[in-house]
């Protein structure tokens, strides 16, 4: 259900944690919402989960655009959510089946999908479920995100540095004042051009043609109107 975009820091094993761990998430996408999905399915209330995400709401990839007054929507990131495993299509179902606030997430079976939408499969299209989600394909993302109980979401927080004070990471924000200071562990669950720019270069600069570079100089603060139609 996710690419292969996940990239983990941690300076201990989670058993050497003398406190409660406190685990920060940086990007709110599907990988990043699975990831706090499951660490909170494996330690419960044993761990402390924050998560920040450059953009204004959860999604990443899996993105839904809404505008007009009959609140019409549009799939502008991945169409489908697509699965071939066992356990991807277990998470698939037991989201639609699901009780509890803002659940279940109701998706239809696609059976014949759009050719072009599946480029990036990995398997030939018959080895995959298709569904798509009536609330939009961040319908998911946002229900996992939940599921995860994260302790402090922060949006619009973009990151700019990720330095080390013993044993701790110090992730440093151009916003987003209610994330800590430092943490035990730092998940990357971002686009791999974005986690590069934090190691690609000896003196530490950012890599100005990052996806975060490229938006901040190019869409942020910019409203273009849609067109006729």
């Amino acid at each position: 259900m996710t690419k292969r975009k996940l990239a983990a820091l941690s300076l201990r094993s989670m058993s050497d944690f003398a406190s409660t761990p406190h685990v920060l998430i940086v990007g709110s996408g599907l990988t990043g919402s699975l990831t706090g999905f499951h660490l909170r399915q494996r330690c419960g209330g044993k761990i402390r989960i924050d998560v920040a995400d450059m953009a204004r709401g959860a999604g990443g990839r899996m993105s839904t655009t809404r505008w007009g007054s009959d609140d019409v929507k549009a799939n502008t990131g991945a169409q489908y959510v697509s699965c071939f495993s066992p356990e991807a299509t277990a998470l698939v179902e037991a989201a639609r089946a699901s009780d509890g606030p803002g659940c279940p997430c109701p998706m239809d079976r696609v059976d014949d999908p759009l050719k072009r939408s599946t480029i990036f499969l990995l398997r030939p299209d018959e080895d995959y479920t298709n569904w798509l989600p009536r609330g939009g394909t961040n319908s998911v993302v946002k229900y996992f995100l939940s599921r995860g109980t994260p302790d402090v979401v922060s949006f619009e927080a973009r990151l700019q540095r990720l330095t080390q004070s013993g044993s701790k990471l110090c992730p440093q924000f151009d916003r987003g004042g209610s994330l800590s200071a430092s943490y035990d562990a730092v998940v990357l669950a971002m686009p791999p051009k974005d986690i590069l720019k934090f190691f690609g270069s000896d003196d530490g600069s950012p890599d100005p043609q990052s996806q975060a570079d490229l938006h901040r100089r190019t869409n942020r603060g910019k409203h273009r109107p849609l067109p006729d139609g």
